[in-house]
């Protein structure tokens, strides 16, 4: 094949008539530009007072400031876009935020002039509601690091304080007082049906931030949206693993999600999903509901119960046979004298469950505390769960296909 001599053409040539057809540049926008070095500098201060922490907290809490000033800067930047775009998209934010720094921005439209922000930024996060006021411009009608007092209903939104983000925070005598304790991060958000007035609803998951571990504690938050003003209608704390969903399901008339419980005679390792629970938020035509709970492990809670009943001399013959009571007697003694105040089977290892042609439940569960894992029969008895037979298990685990 033969090439045309006319490709051949000087490179300067190119290079003339590139320049010659490129489209002007837009010039620089002075006030998004100067918006843009205030997070950078703003990044900078977070990392001078976390550096201690290994950014995972604030050193003191009197770098309060240092952290305050990186959530309005953020919120100025995200302003003077909206101003200039206030049609733009979760999408054209995103590759906005990138260009300003290492932050991740999310966001939910409350209404036509509002919206909800979700802020991630390095290990630290926030949420704000911004609404266009009648000169056209953005401001901020919502910010949890710059908000409250809430209450005691909602006190657990203190968490997101800047003062309350050093590292020392939750190592106060109250027990319950690391709910008001940060840092917090930014985890996910969703607008929710409408109240029957028309004023809006929207929930906030921001999660407890920690240097390690597999499980880790959440924050949810619901609130009413009138257009002006955002209100907690319900504040809730809970924990789940870290690679499991919380949000499941919305509906016209609930919300669902999924939280990691606790089990009375065995614990889960950090890693482990645990006793998983549903929460179910009903929404009224006005406010929301406290969660309808349902466990989503039925079969290991009833093994559950019984080692619980029977480690704390209780009488268990609603839950298990005689013969199941009988056959557990020997080691629960055992477990009663190893620990007399608090006896339990330590650690679940793991479980297994699998159903027989007529309807019966066949669950393998090992235990740090059991020699080796046993096989419990639970059958329907009555209208009502009831565990007929155990078994020690033919396996030295209960499989690979632990639940």
């Amino acid at each position: 094949m033969r090439l045309s001599a006319n490709i051949f053409v000087p490179a300067i040539s190119l290079i003339a008539a590139g320049a010659s057809s490129a489209a002007p540049q837009p010039a620089p926008d002075p006030e998004l530009a100067s918006a843009t070095q205030a997070i950078t500098q703003a990044a900078k201060d977070v990392t001078g007072a976390s550096s201690g922490s290994d950014g995972f907290a604030l050193d003191d809490a009197r770098d309060a400031p240092a952290l305050a000033g990186q959530w309005s800067a953020i919120r100025h930047f995200v302003a003077v876009l909206l101003d200039r775009r206030p049609e733009l998209s979760e999408a054209g934010l995103r590759q906005e935020s990138k260009r300003a720094g290492n932050i991740a921005l999310n966001m939910v439209r409350l209404d036509r002039d509002s919206v909800l922000i979700g802020v991630e930024a390095e290990a630290f996060g926030d949420a704000f509601v911004l609404r266009r006021g009648a000169d056209g411009h953005f401001g901020p009608a919502l910010a949890l690091d710059d908000s409250g007092p809430w209450g005691e209903g909602a006190s657990a939104l203190d968490a997101w304080r800047p003062d309350r983000a050093a590292a020392d925070c939750r190592d106060a005598k109250d027990p319950a007082g690391w709910q008001r304790c940060g840092p917090m991060t930014f985890h996910n958000a969703t607008a929710l049906p409408a109240e029957a007035d028309g004023s809006g609803r929207f929930v906030i998951v921001g999660r407890y931030v920690k240097p390690a571990g597999a499980t880790d504690a959440y924050q949810l938050s619901i609130w009413r949206w009138d257009g002006h003003r955002a209100a907690p209608l319900l504040v809730r704390t809970f924990e789940q693993v870290a690679d499991l969903p919380i949000l499941v399901r919305g509906g016209a008339r609930d919300l669902t999600i999924h939280v990691k419980g606790n089990h009375k005679s065995f614990i889960a390792c950090g890693s482990c999903s645990g006793r998983q629970m549903e929460w179910q938020f009903a929404l009224p035509p006005k406010g929301v509901l406290a969660p309808a709970e349902r466990s989503l492990t039925p079969d290991l809670d009833m093994v559950d119960a019984l080692y619980d009943r029977l480690l704390h001399a209780r009488p268990a013959a609603d839950l298990a046979a005689p013969a199941v009571t009988a056959a557990l007697a020997p080691s629960i003694s055992a477990l009663r004298q190893q620990d007399k105040d608090d006896p339990s089977l330590g650690l679940l290892d793991g479980w297994k469950a699998s159903r027989s042609a007529k309807g019966a439940v066949m669950l393998c569960v090992a235990a740090d505390a059991l020699e080796r894992p046993l096989s419990f029969t639970i059958i329907p008895r009555n209208g009502r769960k009831w565990i007929s037979a155990v078994r020690p298990h033919g396996g030295k685990t209960c499989g690979d296909g632990a639940s």
